[in-house]
């Protein structure tokens, strides 16, 4: 899946890094740049275009407004603004959402589950989505510290949660930290293949060694069987044997 391609106006240093900080976090965003200056940020886009912009309103030069009706090819618009009076102005330029500020990461996550229902980003995941392979040869794209790497989800051998981060076991014994969660990965790779044992681990079913009632063995020992996971996951090893 092609996450949307995120491009932040924001010329307050803080807010910027936070909005940094939440786009990363998020899946199905991709963050593609940040600028304080809407010049620089209008010569970047003209380049490199953006599926969405987190736009700040009050920027040196010139206001947000001005900045949008600019642009020649018009992206996904969610305005972020201290000042609860643009509010009404931002849907009028065909903002999907107003961020007041300050913003929480809940309130963000909501301004998000609504740009991934516009037709504009439906177009961009879906057309992604299709065009990926469902087996072991799909690759998935994940962020991991300030990059996007690829990892072939045939050399997954393990995933385990570990708050706002995902550990992947590769391998040969190589692992990666990616930003995400652990319900999205859950998602990401394909249940004839894998099975969630735990809330903390997703194993590959032809890295399971062993399996009692309460434990699964796997080549670097032991990882615990969740009450909850169970039934599923027997199920699917039992079957893959």
């Amino acid at each position: 899946m092609r996450a949307l391609r995120t491009f932040i106006l924001e010329d307050d240093e803080v807010m910027c890094t936070q909005l940094r900080a939440f786009v990363e976090r998020t899946p199905g965003l991709e963050l593609v740049g940040s600028s304080g200056d809407p010049v620089e940020a209008g010569s970047v886009l003209a380049q490199h275009p953006a599926d969405l912009v987190l736009l700040d309103i009050q920027l040196p030069g010139l206001d947000g407004y001005t900045f949008l009706s600019s642009m020649d090819t018009q992206p996904i618009v969610v305005v972020v603004s201290g000042d609860a009076g643009h509010a009404a102005k931002a849907f009028d330029h065909a903002a999907v959402d107003f961020l007041y500020k300050p913003v929480t990461y809940e309130r963000f996550q909501k301004a998000m589950d609504r740009v991934k229902r516009t037709p504009m980003a439906e177009a961009v995941l879906g057309a992604a989505t299709a065009e990926v392979p469902s087996g072991l040869e799909r690759v998935l794209h994940l962020r991991s510290g300030s990059k996007v790497v690829e990892v072939a989800v045939g050399q997954i051998e393990l995933a385990q949660g570990m708050g706002n981060y995902v550990k992947l076991y590769i391998r040969n014994d190589g692992h990666l930290l990616v930003t995400d969660t652990m319900s999205h990965m859950e998602e990401l790779l394909p249940k004839s293949h894998f099975v969630r044992i735990h809330r903390s681990y997703i194993i590959a079913l032809d890295a399971v060694r062993s399996v009692t009632s309460r434990r699964i063995e796997w080549r670097k020992g032991e990882l615990p069987l969740g009450t909850m996971y169970k039934r599923e996951a027997l199920l699917a090893i039992e079957g893959k044997r």
